[in-house]
């Protein structure tokens, strides 16, 4: 078009020298985005074991899960289903336990048996009975060091449960923060989207009418797709984000 309206004595060679700029710019991005699609679709395919020769065509949209809950639902959330704290509940419970049975070799033990002799005779069979009470007195102090080694443990898996607490709460606040930054970069970039293709429609208008130059048109042109690459960004930050979010938490999805 540049080139025909030169040509037409409408136009100035400037406007045929940007667009063939313009042209071989955007084929050197053209090269770059499919070089980082075919890439991406790489990583996609070791993710999920699949063969990386095979060809995967991911056509669905990008959609954001929408955030149901508060940061306190959240986090309230995450101490209860959370994976890393189940399992260091689990060890703080197992050695209380420890504790508790060290404690209990120092009471007395008392054992019961029952013995029964069965014969041919009547006057030979019975039945017997017994209880036999054991009193630790002297263990060498056995007991004693068993006893400290066990509450060593729990004190251990205590502080380790503390500091997965931490940790999590850490993760999902993060995470919360991360969220709400993506969705106003969403919302920001949604704006941005809307007032560069209203300036591109004003522009385009003009250059056919002959208001204006090309030059300014593919500036536009330039704005607008500048623009919805952005918003395709914010728009792969906030799923990232809330998928950050679920994993802190420990929701699966």
């Amino acid at each position: 078009t540049a080139q025909a309206r030169f040509d037409a004595g409408k136009g100035i060679h400037a406007s045929v020298q940007r667009s063939r700029a313009e042209f071989s710019q955007a084929q050197r991005a053209v090269t770059i985005a499919r070089n980082d699609e075919a890439k991406a679709i790489l990583d996609l395919e070791a993710a999920m074991g699949a063969d990386l020769s095979s060809q995967i065509d991911p056509s669905d949209a990008l959609t954001v899960s929408a955030i149901t809950t508060n940061l306190a639902d959240s986090l309230a959330k995450a101490k209860a289903s959370r994976g890393m704290l189940l399992a260091v509940r689990a060890r703080r419970e197992a050695a209380a336990s420890n504790v508790r049975a060290a404690q209990g070799q120092r009471m007395p033990q008392l054992y019961g048996a029952v013995m029964g002799d069965a014969t041919n005779r009547r006057d030979m069979g019975g039945v017997s009975a017994g209880l036999t009470l054991s009193l630790p007195l002297f263990d060498g102090g056995r007991i004693s060091a068993e006893v400290s080694q066990a509450r060593s443990m729990k004190a251990k898996a205590e502080a380790g449960l503390k500091q997965a607490e931490l940790t999590v709460e850490k993760d999902v606040r993060q995470a919360w923060l991360d969220v709400q930054s993506a969705q106003a970069n969403v919302t920001s970039a949604e704006a941005a989207v809307k007032s560069a293709q209203a300036a591109y429609d004003v522009t385009a208008l003009r250059v056919s009418a002959g208001k204006s130059i090309l030059v300014e048109q593919l500036d536009a042109l330039e704005a607008l797709v500048r623009a919805k690459s952005d918003l395709a960004q914010s728009t792969f930050d906030q799923v990232l984000a809330v998928a950050k979010l679920n994993r802190a938490i420990g929701v699966q999805r």
